[in-house]
């Protein structure tokens, strides 16, 4: 689960490196659906991932929820430093 998610996300930054976001996008939503819930820290770099990817795709209306919940994520696992760098990205 871990690997596939890892390598979902790994896919999807070389995609958006090249600027193809509908496909960036994609492989950043596959990576995050394998992910157990309790895997918070995980969960959340992922969707801090999709969101980079919507806003440069241009989408920010989009990319906030995404960084928000990533940000609950994060205050879930009290992981305070990682909830406030994203918290700053939004």
């Amino acid at each position: 689960m871990t690997a596939q998610a890892l390598a979902g996300a790994a896919r999807a930054r070389v995609l958006l490196g090249s600027g193809d976001h509908r496909e960036a996008e994609r492989f950043a939503r596959e990576a995050i659906k394998p992910v157990p819930d309790d895997m918070l820290n995980l969960r959340a770099s992922l969707l801090v991932g999709l969101a980079e990817i919507l806003r440069a795709a241009g989408r920010h209306d989009e990319a906030q929820p995404v960084s928000a919940e990533a940000v609950e994520l994060y205050e879930q696992k009290r992981n305070l430093v990682a909830a406030q760098s994203c918290g700053r990205q939004t």
